[in-house]
């Protein structure tokens, strides 16, 4: 059994626990008598992809399927990976947590959009970035309107390409930490609103 992965924090390393074992429970993979038991049909695509890149790994080896080894062939259908231990914290762990709930519920869109759209982590991490920023809506409509007008839909800042969501909240940083360092308080730019939305997010 792999011990602890250096890339994925132990919250993380849980909940991957967590979500193997209802796997396991969902898909009806156990172990009686010292034996690996599956079901004849698998429940759906994902786990059939799963069985068989545990076949086959059985089969390298020259011996009966084991349980680890439909643990193993998970990893590696859901990011490449063949042990727990070199999954990462970040994308990797996105896409893994996304394979394991496609295997509990194949009709689960946000796990199925995070598993395929390899930004989808990186989005996330940016607008909660700027989110945890916590600066007025009207703050961040006049920097969009400013610098990504071509390109930007208002109100819908989270929906600015990658490269666009990386600078705005670069530049929110920068500007805050310029702020901080004079004790200025953060305040739009001239054409903005200087009233912050009550409910900007």
């Amino acid at each position: 059994m792999d011990h602890l992965a250096d890339g994925m924090t132990e919250r993380q390393t849980a909940v991957h626990w967590r979500l193997w074992g209802e796997v396991c429970g969902a898909q009806g993979w156990r172990i009686e008598r010292g034996r690996l038991k599956v079901p004849a049909e698998p429940s759906n695509l994902y786990a059939r992809q799963v069985l068989e890149t545990a076949q086959e790994l059985a089969r390298g080896a020259s011996r009966p399927m084991k349980l680890d080894d439909l643990r193993h062939a998970t990893y590696i259908r859901a990011c490449g990976l063949d042990s727990l231990r070199l999954i990462g914290n970040g994308r990797d762990f996105t896409r893994l947590a996304a394979y394991l709930r496609l295997l509990l519920d194949d009709t689960d869109l946000d796990a199925a959009e995070a598993w395929v759209n390899k930004d989808a982590d990186t989005r996330r991490r940016y607008v909660w970035g700027i989110r945890n920023l916590r600066v007025p809506h009207a703050y961040i409509e006049a920097i969009c309107r400013d610098r990504f007008d071509a390109i930007y839909t208002s109100p819908f800042w989270e929906d600015l390409p990658l490269a666009a969501l990386s600078q705005l909240l670069m530049t929110l940083k920068q500007r805050m930490a310029a702020q901080a360092a004079v004790g200025a308080v953060a305040q739009p730019l001239e054409n903005a609103e200087t009233a912050a939305d009550p409910n900007p997010f």
